[in-house]
């Protein structure tokens, strides 16, 4: 439609600022905070009062994160960590972390299917996985330079 411009809502949730945000659907966002906090919320438009602190990820700030529509998010932080749940709108979704990068930022992080994730980081590494058959991502090997 244009020149229709769109309504924002605003919902003040996050305790470190919100730097990343991911929707499964319209119905399931997840976000990640600058203090580590991934909030989640089954209603985003319901307001504040719908959002939750579904995981944390202590004194690490999320760098990047996605959802893909079945229903995973991965997300990315400053210390080279990988995270991830295959339930982000489970009440209490179950968020393992991973290592993946060494100290190295992981900046940005995108996972168009289940089975396949790419990101970058801080040094100019592109790396990517595969999920296992598990569900559970392999770690990131870094692209090596041709």
């Amino acid at each position: 439609m244009a020149g229709v411009a769109a309504v924002w809502q605003v919902a003040a949730v996050g305790q470190g600022g919100i730097g990343v945000i991911s929707c499964v659907s319209s119905k399931v966002c997840v976000a990640g905070d600058g203090s580590g906090q991934l909030l989640t919320s089954v209603d985003p438009v319901a307001g504040p009062d719908t959002w939750h602190v579904t995981g944390e990820d202590p004194g690490h700030w999320l760098a990047g994160l996605t959802c893909t529509p079945e229903s995973s998010c991965v997300a990315t932080d400053s210390v080279g960590d990988v995270l991830t749940t295959y339930d982000p709108g489970d009440p209490s979704p179950i968020w393992t972390s991973n290592d993946v990068n060494g100290s190295s930022v992981i900046w940005d992080v995108s996972c168009p299917t289940t089975v396949f994730c790419a990101a970058g980081d801080v040094t100019g590494a592109i790396l990517t996985a595969t999920l296992s058959q598990h569900r559970r991502p392999l770690p990131p090997k870094a692209a090596s330079a041709s």
